[in-house]
This record gives structure tokens, C-alpha cells and sequence, in this order.
């Protein structure tokens, strides 16, 4: 299905973008707003996906997806469809077809990795996924259990919203190590505080070594029942980049220059949970939506840098902090330093809440306005500056 509402310019380079997340779309509106290149983006679905919203998305607290068209600027063409292979200069639709291409971005974000017995278990990191997790926990009735896998920022804002919104569930976070490791021991007591106080309870040092349909089993042997699990312990990623020949990390991830700029192919770029940096951009880079909105954006500048004949930046990221919602009324954004290591001072309860609330928001308002990209930039080393 082609949405374009322009006809191709041929005279100017064509852009590829393989997905349309937030990395796929902020690149794709600064390509579109300089005028000088084509834009296709190719996406499996006529939507785009808040991932960020994804836990509100399966406790029916916010819906998480709005039509591609509304974020997308008009001068992008979308295409409805999957990319079955990456070539040179052009790819493989799953429908039939080919599309050329003179510059790639590879923007297909990531998923949930997988446990043994993992198809006994349920996911929040991407919609098909979050889609069915919902159905099942509508069909869940009082006092059915919930098994959380994972101690990050996806299992606990997972648990919850869940726990605030389904009061008549009861939800269980398994960790095998302490959640928000990073956190200062005052962040990290009172994330578990508000858990505990929604109704989360909390199994540290449970290390789940497979899932069944009603139940999970320890390393220790151990076995909880569990009417509904769901992983939350780990990322990968897709395997169009490996199946097409590219150089990849374990996790399938394309491995880039510091310009982000395929080590295979010098005309593909790779943004978001799809990348794997080199060590001298940094070893703090996460998978994150902070991380794959600048990403996205200095990818877009690369092309454009390529194609005037002038060299490309090397990409430089730094953090502001994380902001985690713990259900709909309270929440923390731990504030760090650039290299993501904590700082000593955190925004908790409301004020927090509300912080995360407003960037959920601002963060789709801000993907339709590239050219007001507003960075703050350190002094010294000109990072991007992301929260």
C-alpha cells in the first residue's frame, strides 16, 4: 500500500527509512523538510507506535498509537509494507517488488529476547506483541496472577500500571539482580516502596530459567504459578540486517562507523535499538527513545553532510537522566550525568509523573518540528544533550 501524497522528484537522491519509530520519523520529517531529497519510508503498519506508552497501551490507560500520516510531514511517501532484504542500492518488499534506493536508514527498533518456554509469554516492547498481551490480561478475572520478568525501566513501569490499573490482579516482579541497579540506594528504596505500595510484590534474586502457560520455574527449582507472564529482561533485535549480509553485534544489531554509517555499505545508516555504536562514541548508549531520537537526527544530517560533499560528524550523545512512570500518579526522573551514571538528586512522586507525562507528549509534538531541534549542547564537546 503506497500512502505517498507527493509524486518522487527524480532528480534528487531517494531516502530509504526501514521503520517508522521514533528514530525512523524524526529522521525521515528533517530529511522531508530540507528539500532536498526524496523520502519513502516503509512501515508494516499505518500507525505510529508510542512505545514509551506501551505499559498504558496493555492496562487500557492510553491507546499508544495515532496515524502515521498526522506525525509524518507531507512530503514523505509511505509505503505499507515489510522489507524482505537489504541489497546495495535497493530492497526486497514482502509483497512483491523492489525499491531502489541512493541512501538507507535502518530504523526497524527492537524486541523483547526470549526465555525458554518463551512462547508461553508475553511482551511489552512492540505493539503486535503489547497487542496480544492486552487481550490476554482482559481475559484475566480477580485475582488472577501477573509475572513480571526483568528488573529495568520496562518491567517496572509494566508492573505498575498494571498493578494501579488492575487493582484486582496480582502482580509479582521476578529480578535476578536489584532493580534500577544503577539508581542511588535512596532511588532505588523508594521505586520499591511505591511498588510494594500498588501491590507489586517483589522476588530479588529470582533468576527465571523457563516459562510454562501457568507457571514460571526458578534456577533453584522453585515454581510460582503465573496466569500470565511477561518478559521484560533484555532486548533484540530483528534479523533483516543479519539475513541481508550485514555486519552485526550478538543481538543483530548493524555495527556503524562514529558517524553511524554502516561499516559494510557506506551509503546505509543505522539509528536507535538497531545500532550498535563503536566503543569510542560510548559505552553509555542505550536503547532507549532518548537514544533514538538523536540518533535518527544526526543520521538525516550524515545524508544530507554526504550529499553536499562535506564530512560527517561523529555522533555524541549525552543524558540528562531516566524518567520512569510508576502507574499513573507517581513516578521518578533520576537525573545523571552525561555518561548515564547517576547523579545524586531525583524528581520523585507527582512532580515526576507529571514530568514523564509531558514528555510523552512533547516527544510526538517534537518529531513533527525538525528544524527546531533543540539540543542542549555541552560547552566543550558539543554533545546532544537527551532525557
Amino acid at each position: 500500500m503506497n500512502t505517498s501524497n507527493r509524486v518522487k522528484t527524480e532528480n534528487r537522491p531517494h531516502v530509504i527509512i526501514v521503520g517508522a519509530g521514533y528514530a525512523g520519523t524524526i529522521a525521515a520529517n528533517k530529511l522531508a523538510s530540507s528539500g532536498d531529497v526524496t523520502v519513502t519510508v516503509i512501515n508494516p503498519r499505518p500507525d505510529f507506535v508510542e512505545r514509551i506508552r506501551l505499559h498504558q497501551f496493555v492496562a487500557a490507560t492510553h491507546p499508544a498509537v495515532r496515524p502515521l500520516a498526522d506525525v509524518l510531514l507531507p512530503d514523505v511517501e509511505l509505503v505499507i509494507d515489510s522489507v524482505a532484504r537489504i541489497g546495495t542500492d535497493s530492497v526486497d518488499l514482502k509483497s512483491g517488488g523492489r525499491r531502489t534506493f541512493d541512501y538507507l536508514i535502518y530504523a526497524v527498533g527492537s524486541h523483547s529476547r526470549y526465555l525458554a518456554g518463551s512462547e508461553a509469554a508475553y511482551s511489552v516492547a512492540d505493539f503486535t506483541a503489547a497487542t496480544a498481551l492486552r487481550k490476554r490480561i482482559d481475559e484475566l478475572g480477580e485475582g488472577a496472577r501477573v509475572s513480571v520478568i526483568g528488573g529495568g525501566l520496562t518491567a517496572i513501569e509494566a508492573a505498575s500500571e498494571l498493578a494501579e490499573a488492575k487493582p484486582g490482579l496480582r502482580v509479582s516482579l521476578f529480578s535476578d539482580r536489584p532493580i534500577v541497579e544503577s539508581y542511588p540506594e535512596r532511588s532505588r528504596r523508594y521505586v520499591e516502596q511505591t511498588l510494594v505500595r500498588l501491590g507489586v510484590t517483589i522476588q530479588i534474586g529470582s533468576s527465571v530459567e523457563r516459562v510454562h502457560a501457568d507457571r514460571v520455574v526458578l534456577s533453584d527449582g522453585t515454581e510460582h504459578a503465573s496466569d500470565c507472564t511477561i518478559l521484560a529482561a533484555g532486548m533484540t533485535t530483528p534479523d533483516l540486517a543479519r539475513d541481508s549480509g550485514f555486519t552485526v553485534d550478538d543481538i543483530g544489531r548493524v555495527r556503524t562507523d562514529a558517524s553511524l554509517r554502516s561499516i559494510d555499505n557506506p551509503r546505509v545508516f543505522a539509528v536507535g535499538d538497531a545500532a550498535a555504536l563503536p566503543v569510542e562514541v560510548g559505552t553509555h548508549i542505550r536503547m532507549a527513545c532518548a537514544t533514538a531520537i538523536p540518533t535518527g537526527a544526526h543520521a538525516a544530517d550524515s545524508i544530507l553532510a554526504q550529499i553536499a560533499g562535506d564530512d560527517t560528524d561523529v555522533f555524541s550523545l549525552g543524558y540528562l537522566g531516566q524518567c520512569v512512570s510508576l502507574g499513573r500518579h507517581a513516578g521518578i526522573l533520576q537525573l545523571s550525568h552525561r555518561d548515564e551514571t547517576a547523579s545524586g538528586f531525583a524528581f520523585k512522586r507527582g512532580t515526576a509523573a507529571k514530568i514523564k507525562e509531558s514528555i510523552c507528549k512533547g516527544t510526538v509534538t517534537f518529531l513533527t518540528k525538525p528544524r527546531f531541534v533543540a539540543w542542549v549542547r555541552g560547552p566543550k564537546t558539543g554533545e546532544m544533550i537527551n532525557a
